[in-house]
C-alpha cells in the first residue's frame, strides 16, 4: 500500500513558503537597504517571460544573506533601453541592482555578456551564477565564498551530479546526485543553488567565445562544465550532500523551464554529445577523480 501523504506537514510547508514570499515582497516595497555588500564576488542572473514579474523575490532572498556580493547583475533582452522595467525591479535598481541589456543568448545570458565585457586583466574575481526561480538561504553565498577561500582555482557549487562515463558519456538521466565535497573533474555543477566560477574559468569562457551557440545553445550547465574541464579546473560541491533549496518561487507555470526540454525530452544528451570533444572525453576517462589544478 502506498504511504499516506503527510498532509499537515505539507500544509505547514506551503504556509511557510507563502509567508516567506510575503516577507520578501514587503522588503521590496519598503526597504531602502543596499542589496550589495563587501563579499568579493559578482552575482549574475537572467530572467525572461513571466519570471520577470517574480525575479525580484529571488534577488531579495540573496540580499537577505549573511553576506552580500559586491555587484549583483540582472541580464535581460526583453526590454529596450526606453522600455519601463517592472516596479519591483526599479526599486531594486535604487538599492544597487544593475539591470543590463544584452542579446538573447538563451540561458547563457546569465554569464556570457559579463564574461565578454571583461578585459583579461579585469577577470580577477569570481562570478557566481544563479537561477531566477528559487529563494536562496541566508548561508548560501557564505558557503560558496568559504569554499573559494580554501580552493581558489576550483569551481564551487551547492548542488551537483556525478558525470557518468564509459566508452562515451552515459545519459544525463543516469547521473546520480553528488555525494562528496572532494574536487573532481566529473563533478557536474547545476545552476540550481548557485555556482562560483573562478577567474581562470572566466578567461577560458572568453577564449571559447560564442561556440556554445552551435554546441549547447540551451544547456549552459553543460557548456560551463566543459569550459572548466578544458581549463583543467575541477568542480567541488561545498558539502557532501546537496544544498536543500526548500522553495521554488513559482509553484506553477514551469512548462517554460528548460528542464522540461533538456531533461524530459533528452536534449541534454544531444548537447553533451556535441560539446565534449574526443580529447576531453579521454581526459575524463583517464582522470575521473583527479584534483589537478587545485
Amino acid at each position: 500500500m502506498a504511504p499516506t501523504p503527510d498532509i499537515p506537514a505539507r500544509s505547514a510547508r506551503h504556509a511557510l513558503r507563502w509567508l516567506l514570499l510575503a516577507k520578501l515582497q514587503l522588503l521590496n516595497t519598503f526597504s531602502t537597504k543596499p542589496i550589495t555588500g563587501t563579499a568579493g564576488a559578482v552575482v549574475s542572473l537572467t530572467t525572461y517571460g513571466q519570471r520577470t514579474r517574480t525575479v525580484h523575490l529571488a534577488i531579495e532572498s540573496i540580499a537577505c544573506g549573511h553576506i552580500r556580493p559586491q555587484r549583483l547583475i540582472l541580464w535581460v533582452d526583453e526590454f529596450s533601453e526606453t522600455d519601463e522595467l517592472p516596479a519591483p525591479l526599479k526599486r531594486l535598481v535604487k538599492r544597487g541592482l544593475e539591470v543590463r541589456h544584452c542579446a538573447n543568448y538563451g540561458p547563457h545570458k546569465k554569464y556570457y555578456p559579463y564574461v565578454a565585457s571583461l578585459e583579461v586583466s579585469q577577470a580577477n574575481r569570481p562570478l557566481i551564477v544563479v537561477d531566477d526561480d528559487f529563494l536562496y538561504p541566508k548561508s548560501w553565498l557564505q558557503s560558496l565564498m568559504s569554499s573559494y577561500a580554501e580552493y581558489p582555482n576550483v569551481v564551487s557549487c551547492t548542488r551537483a551530479h556525478e558525470l557518468q562515463i564509459a566508452e562515451a558519456i552515459l545519459p544525463y538521466s543516469s547521473w546520480p546526485a553528488c555525494r562528496t565535497d572532494r574536487p573532481t573533474f566529473r563533478t557536474f555543477a547545476t545552476g540550481v543553488g548557485g555556482v562560483l566560477y573562478p577567474p581562470s574559468v572566466l578567461r577560458q569562457l572568453q577564449k571559447l567565445g560564442l561556440s556554445f551557440m552551435d554546441k549547447a545553445p540551451k544547456a549552459d550547465d553543460v557548456w560551463l562544465h566543459y569550459a572548466a574541464v578544458t581549463a583543467r579546473v575541477p568542480v567541488r560541491q561545498v558539502s557532501s550532500t546537496p544544498l536543500d533549496l526548500e522553495f521554488k518561487i513559482l509553484p506553477f507555470g514551469q512548462d517554460t523551464s528548460l528542464q522540461n526540454v533538456n531533461v524530459g525530452e533528452g536534449q541534454n544528451d544531444l548537447q553533451i554529445k556535441a560539446t565534449y570533444d574526443a580529447a576531453t572525453l579521454e581526459f575524463l576517462k583517464r582522470e575521473p577523480l583527479s584534483q589537478a589544478g587545485i
